[in-house]
């Protein structure tokens, strides 16, 4: 036992010595450090081994799933990022339709309609060319016509209209933009018709009933257009459309009187009284501008009630996203400038989403013509992000007074949402 622990006592010393270096960093007989050109060789090995995993990992990534995440993020009003997915999944497969469709149907939600007609017009000719496989045929043929309709080109709109029913894609939604191009073009009887054979699928749908009522007040039937968005408001008190749309209707009658009661019911008085201007006007119109003044909205009025309700400044309490490599420039009455990111606030009212600078601009105008009372002497901010420009209203007091100025810009006929921006000062 005591000459083994002689000879392990013997080694242990012999490993300490080895290990001691001497001046220059060598130890007793040789060199321990590595040279340079093995370590670079080596970062290099590791570096291309993490590529090939990194790819390996994004072909499992495929197009499907991207758009699977894409459609998830453009139901939840992240559109940008939605956007930059579908357009990472057509890059993969340029004809997935999948992709397709969800740019266009973004591109329509956002307000962007000759962008989501040119995408929907792109699903049906690669349907044309390649067979409806997977039944997008009458969707594809709706997205076209609701784009036209938003454009106010009713009449190109029919056709396409046609194409879907005949192909089967008729629902709740489609029968209410059926209606609104058929009453943009005067056909009340035919509107009212087709937004019957929505409710006939959808009893509860609030814009189906909305869009009913008004019709009948087009066509001067307003006794019928009263009774009906007064069900609405007394079974639902919080119904905000259907009581700005019954103002609108004892307006349109002649009824100013309960029409200012309605609209200062519930509303400040500056929502009331903006509310009450965009009445007369509407009123004042031929009736060819008054349904489109409705509907669609004109350059230089409000409004009232959208065909398909906004985003609500409540649906956006959680934080979206932003996109990387954002560029934030601000409107001066001199020229636009960039600005640093940390002089933004982080909490902001969204009054657009734009495929272009240049379309964004002329957005911010329509709104402010439209809402003159709230933004006039305003300057917007514009977020800049591969496929969109948001135009954003900075809150220096938060989400109170964002969600505040978001339910006016509503009432006067501008569609908005709330959001908060991410920590610019970080």
């Amino acid at each position: 036992m005591m000459m083994r622990g002689s000879r392990f006592s013997g080694l242990l010393l012999l490993s300490v010595l080895a290990a001691c270096a001497n001046e220059g960093g060598k130890t007793a007989g040789h060199d321990t450090r590595v040279p340079l050109t093995e370590l670079a060789d080596k970062q290099a090995k590791f570096d291309a081994e993490a590529r090939l995993k990194a790819q390996e990992r994004a072909r499992d990534f495929d197009a499907d799933a991207m758009v699977s995440v894409a459609d998830k993020m453009r139901v939840g009003g992240n559109y940008v990022a939605a956007l930059q997915l579908y357009q990472q999944a057509r890059d993969r497969e340029p004809d997935h339709l999948g992709a397709m469709m969800g740019q266009a149907e973004t591109f329509l939600v956002i307000g962007a309609a000759e962008e989501a007609e040119r995408r929907y017009r792109e699903v049906l000719d690669l349907i044309g060319r390649k067979g409806d496989k997977s039944g997008n045929l009458g969707v594809a043929a709706a997205g076209v016509a609701r784009a036209l309709m938003r454009q106010n080109r009713a009449g190109e709109a029919l056709p396409f209209f046609d194409q879907a029913i005949a192909a089967g894609a008729a629902n709740a939604e489609f029968f209410n933009y059926y209606g609104v191009t058929l009453d943009l073009l005067g056909r009340h009887d035919e509107a009212q018709l087709q937004y019957g054979k929505g409710l006939d699928l959808n009893r509860d749908d609030a814009a189906l009933t909305n869009n009913l009522a008004l019709s009948f007040a087009l066509s001067e039937h307003y006794d019928t257009a009263v009774r009906l968005l007064s069900a609405v408001v007394t079974a639902h008190p919080e119904a905000a459309a259907a009581r700005k749309n019954l103002a609108l209707v004892y307006g349109l009658s002649g009824d100013m009187t309960a029409a200012a009661g309605l609209a200062g019911a519930n509303q400040k008085p500056a929502e009331a009284e903006a509310q009450i201007r965009s009445i007369r006007q509407i009123a004042a119109l031929s009736p060819e501008l008054r349904a489109r003044a409705i509907f669609i909205g004109l350059d230089d009025l409000p409004k009232p009630v959208p065909v398909q309700p906004p985003v609500s400044s409540g649906a956006a309490e959680a934080p979206l996203s932003p996109a990387p490599a954002a560029t934030l420039l601000v409107q001066t009455p001199e020229a636009r400038k960039t600005v640093p990111e940390k002089s933004v606030s982080s909490v902001a009212v969204q009054v657009g989403a734009y495929p272009t600078m240049a379309e964004a601009e002329r957005g911010w105008g329509k709104s402010k013509k439209a809402a003159a009372a709230f933004l006039e002497g305003g300057s917007p901010v514009y977020w800049q992000a591969d496929d969109l420009v948001r135009v954003l209203l900075p809150m220096a007091e938060g989400w109170g007074q964002a969600k505040t100025l978001c339910d006016s810009l509503s009432a006067a006929g501008v569609a908005c949402m709330a959001r908060r921006m991410p920590d610019l000062a970080k």
